[in-house]
């Protein structure tokens, strides 16, 4: 694990696009780039005297800088040079979401509506799902290459998808029992899955089904527990790979077809994964920046093993799995 900056107030911390540069932002009022090949950290952007600023992150497909302010003004910059190229929405929208594939965004407000943000500056109106999902959205997050949006709700039990094209309702994963949910993350197609964090802590995941999209309605193909606070985030790595985050500080990385841990972070008060999905950028308790190498999977996973002849080293087992304490929790 390597500490990359240390400095009173941060928060946040992001991976572009190319691997290069982190993003954090700096008593609620500076966005900084971090290179990662050395040289001076560096301020691209001030938040008005009137706000501060939320968050700091790259769209996945060209590493616009994205900045969201706490009134959720929000603005498209280039990195290299800290230019606005556009603003996104206004100060009522209620999240602003990232898509990954994609340099879209989308937002949804209280009264309902939800637009998806295009780069060209046009914007979309999607169908905002009805009953219990229609006013209570707590997250909406995307996929580009599979042109779909997938939302939860604080009341609903259900994840609706969406054809980002159309903008109308194209799915749904839904076991009618389980309580709101503040988190959602999906890997379309064979072999994938649906994951949802419900507000009791628990990671729900359904199958992806082998043709088609997700009609489902029934129970879950596993429920994980490990978190002991409400789950605010989830995202698919690289590989197909879960990881949660949520209000115990906690980061986990989640195998979740086989329904177990991989490895766990404690101590995250804000994190990002590399878009490689090789790479974890944390903001620590300690106030640092931190960045941890993930677990190898699939043929990395395979090739780190034909170098042995014998057992792991310590240091070795406690980067690759996890104690069993973890997965009786």
């Amino acid at each position: 694990m390597r500490s990359l900056l240390t400095q009173a107030g941060l928060s946040g911390g992001a991976i572009s696009p190319d691997g290069k540069t982190v993003v954090v932002t700096a008593n609620g009022t500076d966005v900084i780039l971090i290179p990662f090949a050395g040289g001076a950290p560096r301020t691209v952007f001030r938040a008005p005297a009137t706000d501060k600023l939320g968050f700091a992150d790259f769209t996945s497909n060209s590493g616009r800088l994205v900045v969201q302010q706490q009134s959720y003004a929000a603005v498209w910059l280039d990195p290299a040079s800290g230019r606005t190229i556009g603003t996104l929405g206004d100060t009522k929208q209620r999240n602003l979401g990232f898509i990954a594939h994609s340099d879209d965004m989308v937002a949804f407000w209280d009264d309902g509506r939800t637009l998806l943000y295009r780069p060209d500056g046009s914007s979309q109106a999607i169908d905002t799902p009805k009953g219990a999902n229609s006013l209570n959205l707590s997250r909406i997050v995307g996929n580009g290459d599979a042109g779909l949006l997938a939302s939860v709700s604080r009341s609903g039990s259900a994840v609706f998808f969406w054809d980002m094209k159309t903008g109308k309702i194209a799915g749904r994963a839904d076991d009618r029992q389980s309580f709101g949910a503040f988190a959602a993350a999906f890997n379309p197609g064979p072999g994938g899955w649906i994951a949802r964090g419900s507000s009791n802590q628990q990671v729900l995941v359904w199958a992806w089904p082998q043709t088609g999209l997700p009609d489902i309605v029934g129970a879950p193909l596993k429920r994980m527990t490990g978190h002991t606070g409400i789950i605010r985030r989830m995202r698919v790595t690289a590989q197909g790979r879960l990881m949660t985050e949520a209000e115990d500080h906690a980061a986990i990385l989640w195998d979740p077809l086989h329904g177990h841990a991989i490895a766990r972070y404690d101590g995250v008060m804000d994190s990002r994964l590399s878009a490689d999905g090789n790479r974890f950028v944390y903001l620590g308790a300690d106030g640092a920046v931190h960045l941890a190498q993930l677990p190898p999977a699939g043929q990395a996973l395979i090739d780190a093993a034909r170098t042995h002849t014998g057992e792991l080293a310590d240091a070795e087992r406690e980067r690759y799995f996890l104690s069993e304490e973890i997965n009786k929790r």
